[in-house]
């Protein structure tokens, strides 16, 4: 009985606290404004390899890492190291 009354108490909590957080709309600005943004760079593809095909298997998502004129990039058991100016393999 005691079980009961204080899931429904929790419930009755819970729903006050629920439509306290609600917004009538009445006192809500405008948004601000958007502005045209100019691009200031032209960005073009130079090169692209592919690693391999990875592990569908795996949830881990790998970023290249850039070190000085290198690049290394993992896909699931596969890795490599290439040239960060012309895309040529270092080692595989």
């Amino acid at each position: 009985m005691i079980a009961r009354a204080l899931k429904l108490f929790i419930s009755c909590l819970t729903l006050i606290v629920v439509s306290a957080c609600s917004s009538s709309g009445s006192n809500l600005s405008e948004p601000t404004a958007l502005i045209d943004i100019t691009p200031q760079l032209q960005l073009a593809e130079q090169w692209s390899v592919s690693v391999g095909k990875g592990d569908k298997k795996s949830t881990s998502v790998m970023q290249p890492v850039i070190s000085e004129n290198d690049i290394f990039a993992a896909a699931g058991q596969h890795l490599g190291s290439f040239n960060l100016e012309t895309g040529e393999v270092n080692w595989r």
